[in-house]
């Protein structure tokens, strides 16, 4: 491969590199930030919504999986790992005369896992009567548990945290392979002939 091709190449990877890198930058900086702090404030600031009168329609535990495609070695069934349980409730409530429904649980969940999903599912069954807090400034956005516990609050930010790390972990490996392509092209460059060095500097 000539030495021109091969500065093409690592340009064409470098500008890709660029390109990709800008969305992982904004994730880390802006929206994960933002997405956190408007759930905790929603949550925080749902304690001084209206009440309204609610009945729970349907619940249930919605199980989703790591990976749907693993298979056991031994007996060819296939195995389901990492599964993530969230309760699901459906509910009504009425607001001046008007229905509406929602299956907003809580903006900040206070738990995981399947023990702390069957406690929810039990808690609203089909039927019950409960208390809905919605936003007065639109009836449609509401919810079941109002606030944001401490316990809540801590799982959102260690979550929010693993997050941050993880992207700032593939922005430091684009910042890095984008710096050794740059590094890569200028030696390319200054190892072309004088010739062909005129013309990239014209380029």
């Amino acid at each position: 491969m000539s030495t021109e091709k091969e500065i093409q190449d690592l340009a064409l990877r470098k500008r890709v590199e660029q390109v990709l890198l800008a969305p992982v930058l904004a994730a880390t900086l802006l929206v994960l930030p933002y997405l956190i702090f408007v759930q905790i404030s929603r949550g925080l600031k749902s304690t001084a919504w209206p009440k309204a009168p609610g009945r729970v329609i349907h619940s249930e535990i919605v199980i989703k999986y790591a990976d749907e495609d693993a298979q056991l070695q031994d007996s060819g069934k296939q195995l389901k790992v990492n599964p993530s349980y969230r309760p699901v409730v459906l509910y009504e409530y009425w607001v001046k005369g008007r229905r509406f429904e929602s299956d907003n649980l809580a903006y900040i969940q206070d738990g995981q896992g399947r023990g702390w999903a069957d406690e929810k599912i039990q808690l609203y069954k089909p039927g019950k009567r409960v208390i809905v807090r919605y936003d007065p400034l639109d009836p449609e956005n509401a919810v079941l548990e109002a606030g944001a516990s401490q316990k809540g609050i801590l799982s959102a930010t260690l979550a929010f945290m693993m997050f941050e790390i993880l992207l700032a972990f593939v922005s430091a490996v684009f910042l890095w392979d984008i710096y050794r392509l740059n590094f890569l092209i200028h030696h390319r460059k200054l190892t072309q002939p004088p010739e062909k060095r005129e013309d990239s500097k014209a380029a």
